[in-house]
Order: structure tokens, then C-alpha cells, then sequence
């Protein structure tokens, strides 16, 4: 059974045309998203069930227009709102990355370190790793000194242990 985020993110995709057009939408739900949780105030105002259906609509609606959102982008966020789901905006978000990130034939993934990575480096790995799972791939680095050297590498949900820390593990159960 789809979860109402899928459900959203296929019909947004589908109505926008896809491609850029939901990258627009992407783009505009995090900004909107952003702008919210810099406040506790505007979050309250737009998610709480204490504030009137009514009230949540007038302060996105004001929002959308300052921030100069797309046509597509207010509504979304007037729909959720309308059904008390505004809170669904950060797995929407993922939702609608991963269906352009499948059109255009490009896998996310993760990729730990134990110190940062130069671009360079970055890209090189994540060649390598488009080899291995067969479309491009876009890598979020993060560092974790505990690996003490190498690099976890996790895209589609199966996971490259490069690191020294792995490979001690490794060893260590090879001799026991």
C-alpha cells in the first residue's frame, strides 16, 4: 500500500510534467520548508490543529506570494494544509527526488568518510559506483572519524564498506 507521500509525489510529478517542472516544485517546497523551521511561530501557524483550517491557508497563501513560489507550489502546500498534512512537506520532498532522480536514470546515495573528500575525489567515486549499480549516482558525503580511514558507500540500498574500521571487523572474524 502506497504511503500518502508517494501517493502526493506521483500525482505532483505527473500534473507538473515532470523533469525540471518538478524540480521547480522540489525547490519551492524546500524553501518553504526551510523558512518554517527557522521559526517556531510560522511552524505553529501552518501545522498546529488549533489554528483554523482557515488561518493556516491565509498564512500559506501569504507566504507563497512573498516567497514568489510557482502556481503548482501553493497549491501543493494549500491541499496538504486543507488536509492537515503539512506536515508530510520533508518526505514529500524525498519522494519527488527519488521519482525525477529514477526518470533520469540517476541513483542517490551516501557516502561516509573518514575526512572529507575533495570534488575530485567525489566524483571519482561516484563513477566508480555508477559502474557498479548501473546509472549515474549522486553521493551526500559525511564524515566519520570512527572509520578511521576508507569510506562507506551506500546507494540503492546496498552498502560498499571500504574502510579500515570494516576491514579490521572483517579480519578479526576470519580469525575467530
Amino acid at each position: 500500500m502506497a504511503r500518502p507521500e508517494q501517493i502526493y509525489a506521483r500525482s505532483i510529478y505527473q500534473y507538473s510534467g515532470g523533469g525540471s517542472n518538478a524540480g521547480l516544485v522540489v525547490a519551492d517546497l524546500q524553501s518553504f520548508w526551510a523558512l518554517c523551521n527557522e521559526s517556531r511561530v510560522l511552524m505553529a501557524a501552518v501545522t498546529r490543529p488549533g489554528v483554523s483550517a482557515a488561518g493556516r491557508a491565509g498564512t500559506i497563501e501569504e507566504l507563497s506570494s512573498k516567497m514568489g513560489l510557482g502556481a503548482l507550489s501553493a497549491r501543493v502546500l494549500l491541499v496538504l494544509s486543507r488536509a492537515s498534512r503539512i506536515s508530510l512537506v520533508p518526505a514529500l520532498i524525498e519522494e519527488l527526488r527519488r521519482l525525477i532522480d529514477r526518470a533520469e536514470n540517476l541513483s542517490s546515495g551516501t557516502l561516509v568518510a573518514a575526512v572529507e573528500l575533495s570534488q575530485e575525489e567525489l566524483l571519482g567515486l561516484s563513477s566508480a559506483l555508477a559502474k557498479r549499480v548501473g546509472s549515474r549516482v549522486r553521493l551526500e558525503q559525511r564524515v566519520d572519524a570512527s572509520l578511521l580511514g576508507g569510506f562507506v558507500a551506500t546507494v540503492d540500498g546496498k552498502t560498499y564498506d571500504a574502510s579500515l574500521r570494516g576491514q579490521l571487523t572483517r579480519f578479526k572474524k576470519e580469525l575467530i
